[in-house]
C-alpha cells in the first residue's frame, strides 16, 4: 500500500501514462490561461439562459499569443487539443483510473480558467464542482436529474437562486470533448418554459411533474454538438446524457467514445451574495479549497489528484453513474484504500464542511465495499 502511495503521487507516473502529451504544473502550457475566450452574440446568450435555461457558448478564434505559446496549431477556440483530453480520459479508465483524474493535468485547468472571461458576463465566476464523462460501448450518461434539485435548497425559496433579471445565481458549463451526437451520446433537456418546477418546489419529482401529458415528451430538447461547442444551463434545468444508440453493430464499433468535461459556477461577489441558497455550503457551492485560486492560478498537483478522488466518491452514487462497479470485486477494497489515502494526504486543502461531506460519502463506499 504504502508503495502504491509513493508510485501514484509521483507526477511521473500520470506523465508517463498519457505518454508526456499533457502536462503537470507546466509553467508554459499555464500561460494560456490567462488569455480571454472571444465570444459572440453574449446578448443572445443571456437572453436564452433567462427564456429557457439554457444557451450555447459561441466562440469566435482565438487571440493570437505570443510565438513560444504555440497559438498557431490551436487557432479557434479553446487554445488547446481537446482531442488529447479524450486521449487522457481512455487511458485513464484504461489503467482502472475514473475519468475525473483528468483533473491531474493541465489542460484541464486550461478550460477551466478560460471559461472565467466567459461566465463573467453573466456575473458567475467558474466553481469546482467538477464532472468527467467518457461514453463508450453500450453506456449512457447520467439520467434525467437538476444539478440543484429541491432538497438542496432546503428551507429555502428557489427563486433565491436567480438574480433579479432571472439570470441563475448557479449554472453548469458543459464542454463537449468529441463530437456529441444523437447517436454517440448528446445532452438532452426540457427547456424552463415547459417545465412547470422549474421555480417551484413539487412533490412527485420533476418528471412527474414535466411528463404529465403524453404531448409533454414533445418538449424534450436534443442538444448535439461539435467538438469544443459548450452548453451554459441552469442549476434548475431538468437534463440528462442520452444511451449510445445505433441502428447496426457495424456502426456502433466506428463510432468513437462521447467525451465531456463539466464544471459549476457561482456568483460574483460570492460572499455578499447571503441570498443565494446554497451561501452557507462548500459542497453544495462548489468551494471546496481553503484558500481558493483565482483566474490566474491552479492548484498544486497534491490538491488536484485529492479533489478528483473527493469528486470521484461525491459522485460515485449518482444516479446513473456506475464508479463503484468499474472496481472490481479483486480490487475493490484495495482501491477503495488508495483513494482514501489520496484524499486524506490532502485534506488540508479543504474547508471542513467539504471534508465532511466527502468523508461521509467515502464512508458509504466502504458500506458498499463490506457487503458486496
Amino acid at each position: 500500500m504504502a508503495q502504491d502511495i509513493e508510485k501514484y503521487t509521483n507526477v511521473e507516473y500520470w506523465l508517463n501514462l498519457v505518454d508526456h502529451r499533457l502536462h503537470v504544473e507546466n509553467t508554459l502550457a499555464l500561460r494560456r490561461c490567462v488569455v480571454p475566450l472571444l465570444m459572440r452574440n453574449t446578448s443572445e446568450q443571456r437572453k436564452g439562459l433567462i427564456e429557457s435555461g439554457i444557451c450555447a457558448l459561441e466562440l469566435e478564434e482565438a487571440l493570437q499569443v505570443e510565438e513560444d505559446l504555440d497559438w498557431e496549431d490551436y487557432p479557434i477556440g479553446w487554445g488547446i487539443d481537446l482531442q488529447l483530453l479524450t486521449f487522457a480520459m481512455s487511458r485513464l479508465i484504461d489503467c482502472g483510473w475514473p475519468a475525473i483524474f483528468m483533473l491531474i493535468y493541465d489542460e484541464a485547468w486550461i478550460l477551466w480558467h478560460r471559461s472565467a472571461s466567459y461566465l463573467k458576463h453573466f456575473g458567475l465566476r467558474p466553481n469546482y464542482d467538477f464532472a468527467a464523462f467518457y461514453v463508450d460501448n453500450d453506456k449512457a450518461g447520467w439520467p434525467p436529474h437538476r444539478d440543484r434539485d429541491d432538497a438542496t435548497h432546503g428551507n429555502n425559496s428557489i427563486s433565491q437562486g436567480f438574480f433579479a433579471d432571472g439570470i441563475p445565481k448557479h449554472c453548469t458549463l458543459w464542454i463537449a470533448l468529441s463530437e456529441a451526437t444523437v447517436q454517440n451520446s448528446c445532452l438532452y433537456c426540457v427547456p424552463k418554459q415547459y417545465d412547470p418546477g422549474y421555480f417551484t418546489k413539487v412533490k412527485g419529482g420533476p418528471l412527474a411533474t414535466v411528463f404529465f401529458c403524453p404531448n409533454s415528451f414533445q418538449h424534450i430538447l436534443a442538444l448535439p454538438c461539435n467538438q469544443g461547442q459548450a452548453w451554459l444551463f441552469s442549476h434548475r434545468l431538468l437534463h440528462w446524457g442520452s444511451k449510445r444508440h445505433f441502428f447496426s453493430s457495424s456502426s456502433q464499433k466506428e463510432t468513437s467514445a462521447r467525451s465531456a468535461f463539466s464544471f459549476g459556477s457561482y456568483p460574483v461577489p460570492w460572499h455578499d451574495d447571503n441570498s443565494s441558497p446554497f451561501t452557507n455550503s462548500s459542497a453544495a457551492c462548489g468551494l471546496p479549497f481553503r484558500d481558493n485560486y483565482d483566474t490566474n492560478t491552479t492548484p498544486p498537483f497534491s490538491a488536484r489528484l485529492a479533489l478528483a478522488t473527493a469528486q470521484f466518491f461525491v459522485y460515485a452514487r449518482a444516479p446513473g453513474e456506475d464508479n463503484y462497479s468499474t472496481i472490481s470485486k479483486d480490487n475493490g477494497a484495495s482501491f477503495h484504500d488508495l483513494l482514501e489515502a489520496f484524499f486524506y494526504q490532502g485534506k488540508h486543502y479543504f474547508t471542513q464542511d467539504f471534508f465532511a461531506h466527502v468523508q461521509a460519502e467515502i464512508h458509504l463506499a466502504r458500506r458498499h465495499f463490506s457487503t458486496t
